[in-house]
């Protein structure tokens, strides 16, 4: 029972790999299911005994990638120093990037579906978006309590201010080669100019 447990889990994932590359390189609309299954050296009844169809696929790539980074944004919230662990967290987002094939076909992918309102990742997007803003929330909350950020601290300037520049960096990650380098002195100035009052409300 444990090895059909682990097969199928198998199986699920190399539909998972094959379907994030074929959608990254080949485009969502073209590619088909019998593509994915022939990627995975597998069958269309093995895609279809884990998933309905293509957009069932496409919102389980999204919903992998997208827990994997409110987790990290959560265990920072739950760590005894939330503000320096979340710079940390995005700091090794990047870092991933570059280290990580299947992280960097997921953030192509994801920058090309966002442009598009009825894919279900862009969908997908808002949903975790909501999560993240709270959790930002969260943590700026108890940094301004906790006195690392200055009193009179705009929180919700300041939220902004980290969305703005992380998802900047995001949308321009794979297309810009200096901000491969660049990035984590971009994220530590930004965590520090907050910090050095650049939110405080006037």
């Amino acid at each position: 029972m444990r090895r059909t447990k682990a097969e199928a889990e198998q199986t699920r994932t190399a539909l998972l790999t094959a379907g994030l590359i074929l959608f990254d390189e080949k485009g969502y609309r073209a590619t088909t299911i019998s593509d994915i299954a022939t990627a995975a050296n597998l069958t269309r009844g093995a895609f279809y005994w884990h998933f309905k169809d293509k957009t069932d696929l496409l919102s389980a790539i999204g919903e992998k990638y997208f827990d994997h980074l409110s987790q990290q944004i959560q265990s920072a919230a739950d760590s005894a120093t939330p503000w320096t662990t979340l710079s940390d967290v995005y700091c090794q987002f990047f870092r991933t990037l570059l280290e990580s094939k299947d992280h960097l076909h997921f953030h192509r992918l994801l920058n090309t579906q966002q442009s598009t309102p009825e894919s279900p990742l862009a969908t997908l997007l808002q949903r975790y978006k909501q999560v993240w803003h709270q959790q930002l929330n969260n943590i700026l909350k108890q940094a301004l309590e906790t006195g690392i950020l200055p009193p009179r601290t705009d929180l919700t300037l300041a939220r902004n201010y980290l969305i703005v520049n992380i998802s900047g960096i995001a949308c321009h990650y794979a297309v810009t080669p200096e901000l491969q380098t660049q990035a984590e002195t971009i994220i530590k100035r930004t965590f520090s100019f907050i910090k050095q009052g650049g939110c405080i409300t006037v």
